[in-house]
């Protein structure tokens, strides 16, 4: 009996602390998707809100007969960077469609993830 009993001790002490190198990889594998969706998120809504000032930038030049930049040059904070009028073009005389472009910066460097994007959004906007 008191053979079996330092037979247990002596498997438990070889099995002490074999949980720290679970745990920090664990820990290291959810700091990794946390980053990842962050900067996911980033991305999506940088495109989102790209997206609603070209909206804006097609309803002002279809409303004004005006060029998208000089919509552009009126507004100052939108937080995109440095934006780009890729293409305007106006279809079928009533139709304008813009297509606008900045660069996205990750908030952090991850392995496999861009540190920079450009992000483009084209809307359309029709005068009835």
């Amino acid at each position: 009996m008191i053979a079996c009993s330092s037979a247990r001790a002596t498997a438990l002490k070889t099995d002490r602390g074999s949980i720290a190198p679970l745990a920090i990889g664990m820990a290291l594998l959810s700091l990794a998707a946390i980053l990842t969706t962050v900067a996911a998120s980033s991305l999506f809504l940088f495109q989102k809100r790209l997206l609603t000032l070209a909206e804006a930038t097609a309803l002002f030049a279809v409303s004004t007969s005006e060029p998208a930049r000089a919509f552009l040059s009126q507004v100052t904070d939108t937080k995109l960077g440095a934006i780009t009028v890729a293409r305007e073009q106006i279809i079928d005389g009533q139709t304008v469609e813009v297509r606008l472009c900045s660069q996205w910066v990750s908030p952090f460097a991850l392995v496999g993830l861009p540190l920079t994007q450009i992000v483009c959004a084209e809307a359309r906007s029709r005068l009835i």
